[in-house]
This record gives structure tokens, C-alpha cells and sequence, in this order.
């Protein structure tokens, strides 16, 4: 039963990134304004360490917030859930699907940004790696948290409500990246929250804070409940 899930969930994972490669909106959100706020950043002061952890959470939640979450709410809009809904598939495997989707995205994404980044100067370090099961950590929470507000709104409030959570996210995140945390309540609150916290793992990777076990402790915790809200609570129609 099992494997019969996943071998459907894949299925669809690859109907899903052929649909994704043609849409050039996608592209240009997952992929071109990533890049384009690294090279930007790379005139900062600081250097690219500093920043590329931010580029990599940006595209991270891009894909698996963003992307995913308008997508799944246009699929609803024009009953192409519906038509899958009638399948052996299920509520779980389209999740699955859909995350699954994601991990591929962004992994298609961090080698291409990384790309970039060493030819901007960037010389990465072996454990710079940890970046990969990092972000694909964090993507089960985000783009949960996408599926459950796109299975529950109607695509015009869905889009809005997906960009907003996206910004705030990434505000959330910027401001961990730039501020001195002094705050106890603040810096507890920072290593829980999912982009945030990611942040943190990231910073790790690259060599630029201690490891926050308080953070994967938390994007595990966070990951493995949204997700089962976000199969329990999924409409295929509006």
C-alpha cells in the first residue's frame, strides 16, 4: 500500500516539474529573482557569506511557500484537483506529491544559486552541503503550510494570502540575519519559528554560528505536524 502511494505521488511529482519548467512566471520567482538578489548583494559590504544563507532561505520559501502554494490554488480553481481526487491517489499522496515536488525544485535551485555564487567569488567549504537536507527540512513545514491555505481559500484570497505570509517569512528572516539578538523571548521565539530557524541551520553550514539544536529540533517537530493537518484538512474543490 505504501509503495503503491509513492510510486503514484512520484508520478505526479514529475507532471507537476514539467508543468513548473514551462511556466516562466514560476521560473522567474524560483528561480531569476534569487539570482538577481544575489548578484545584487554581492556589491554589499560583508561578502557573500553573509548574505547567501539569506538567498538560499529566499528561494527555499519561494518554491515551497510561494510557487507551490499559488499553483495548488489555481489547481483547485479550475478542478484539476478534483479530477485527481477521483483517482486511487488520495488526499496523502497528493501531499507527498506535492513535497516531494518541492525537494526537487529546490534542489534544482540551491545547485544553481550556489553555481552562481562561487562564480561571484564565493569558495564554499565541505559543509556547506548541509544546506541541501537543511532546506528540504524546512520545505516539509513550508510547503504544508502552503497546502493547507491553499486547500481552504478561494484562489483570489489564496494568492493574497500566500504572498503576504511569504513576505513576512522572509521579513522575519532578514530581521534575524541583521539584527543583534539580545532579547532571551526574541532569540527563543527566532530559533522555533520555521524561517527563521532555518536561518540558523543555514548559518551553520556555512561556518558562521554554532549548531541550533533548538532550531532542527523544531523545523522536525513543526514539519511532521503541519504536514498531517495539511493531509487531514485538504479540499480538492472550492
Amino acid at each position: 500500500m505504501a509503495n503503491s502511494t509513492l510510486s503514484k505521488s512520484l508520478s505526479l511529482t514529475k507532471s507537476d516539474l514539467k508543468i513548473a519548467i514551462r511556466r516562466s512566471e514560476s521560473l522567474l520567482v524560483t528561480v531569476v529573482l534569487p539570482i538577481v538578489v544575489l548578484i545584487g548583494l554581492s556589491f554589499s559590504k560583508g561578502g557573500l557569506e553573509k548574505y547567501l544563507p539569506f538567498v538560499f532561505i529566499q528561494s527555499c520559501l519561494a518554491s515551497s511557500l510561494l510557487s507551490l502554494g499559488i499553483s495548488t490554488g489555481f489547481d483547485r480553481r479550475y478542478r484539476v484537483l478534483v479530477r485527481l481526487g477521483t483517482t486511487p491517489i488520495g488526499k496523502k499522496g497528493i501531499v507527498i506529491s506535492k513535497i516531494i515536488y518541492v525537494f526537487v525544485l529546490e534542489t534544482m535551485q540551491l545547485v544553481l544559486i550556489g553555481a552562481v555564487g562561487m562564480a561571484l567569488g564565493y569558495k564554499p567549504s565541505v559543509t556547506i552541503l548541509l544546506v541541501f537536507p537543511f532546506c528540504w527540512l524546512a520545505s516539509i513545514a513550508f510547503s504544508s503550510i502552503a497546502l493547507i491555505i491553499a486547500s481552504n481559500l478561494k484562489a483570489e484570497t489564496n494568492l493574497g494570502v500566500q504572498n503576504l505570509t511569504y513576505f513576512l517569512f522572509v521579513a522575519i528572516s532578514a530581521i534575524a540575519l541583521v539584527s543583534n539578538v539580545k532579547s532571551s523571548e526574541y532569540l527563543i521565539f527566532a530559533k522555533i519559528f520555521p524561517s527563521s530557524a532555518l536561518h540558523y541551520l543555514i548559518r551553520y553550514s556555512f561556518g558562521l554560528n554554532s549548531f541550533s539544536l533548538t532550531s532542527f529540533i523544531s523545523l522536525i517537530v513543526l514539519g511532521a505536524l503541519l504536514a498531517y493537518y495539511a493531509i487531514q484538512t485538504f479540499k480538492f474543490d472550492e
